[in-house]
């Protein structure tokens, strides 16, 4: 993971000035990159949004308190998030280049809670996500922690008065994907209609050959928490060719949808994969 954050300088100014400080090896989670406009405070989101909206920019708003080391209170204004500096740099550039001069490039990683990091002694968690894998309240969390162990995922156990304990530890195989990583980040989908979940951690990283954006789906298929997980890998790229694969829950169901550019000619290329109850897949569509 990238072990760096972009700051700004002197908001009271309104001019970002990029510079790299290292963060704490503990304190790392799953991060992005984003085309970073403004803070401001929560109450004044609405106004702050149709600020720049008046400029002929529609910010998203992002919670301070969501992210490491910021000031709750606060949401970020950007325009562009993504797992890769350089597409959130060129969304920088375009948007100075239209006057905006106090965009700036800025890197921000997702809070874990302190709570967890109590059952986690010494761990380091590339990312931390909530989610009912049981379908017994409260839910649960569910961390990745990849060291000197091995990559594994760690099922915690939240308590009604609050306390946590760990309930299961799975290895997982992350198919050699590098410790170090452009940006990585987790969500929680739906998987069906039975109230289970798959939780989707992706991870971009360079290599001299090309950018690529590996996914990893993880599924408790029988809502025991006890069971290892399934894993299903999707590989993605952002260059030389993109391969572009977006995750979506429809009345369909859970899956996701791969986009191939073209290369040497042949034409872009597309396939959907869904959960059938048992794994995802395509019958019908196949990528060349």
């Amino acid at each position: 993971m990238v072990r760096a954050q972009r700051s700004h300088l002197t908001l009271a100014l309104g001019l970002v000035l990029a510079a790299l400080l290292a963060w704490p090896g503990s304190a790392a989670a799953a991060g992005r990159w984003f085309a970073w406009l403004d803070r401001v405070p929560t109450a004044l989101e609405a106004q702050g949004v149709e600020r720049w909206a008046v400029r002929g920019v529609r910010p998203q708003s992002r919670a301070s308190a969501g992210f490491l080391g910021q000031e709750p209170g606060f949401v970020h204004l950007v325009t562009i998030e993504s797992l890769f500096r350089a597409e959130a740099q060129a969304g920088v550039d375009a948007l100075q280049a239209q006057g905006l001069t106090q965009a700036g490039l800025q890197y921000f990683s997702d809070a874990v809670p302190a709570a967890l990091r109590t059952v986690l002694p010494g761990a380091e968690p590339a990312f931390a996500v909530e989610v009912d894998l049981d379908g017994v309240a409260p839910a649960e969390h569910v961390a990745l922690v990849r060291d000197d162990s091995g990559d594994r995922l760690v099922v915690i156990r939240a308590h009604v008065d609050g306390s946590m304990n760990v309930q299961a530890q799975h290895a997982v195989g992350l198919r050699g994907l590098p410790r170090v990583t452009e940006g990585d980040r987790a969500d929680v989908w739906p998987l069906d209609g039975t109230g289970r979940k798959a939780i989707v951690y992706r991870a971009a990283f360079l290599t001299p050959e090309q950018q690529s954006l590996w996914s990893f789906v993880f599924v408790f298929d029988a809502r025991d928490t006890a069971a290892a997980p399934r894993t299903f890998f999707v590989p993605g790229a952002r260059a030389p060719v993109s391969v572009q694969v977006d995750f979506r829950a429809t009345a369909e169901g859970f899956g996701w949808q791969v986009s191939a550019g073209s290369l040497g000619g042949r034409h872009a290329q597309s396939a959907t994969f869904l959960w059938n109850g048992e794994t995802f897949a395509s019958p019908t569509e196949r990528l060349p």
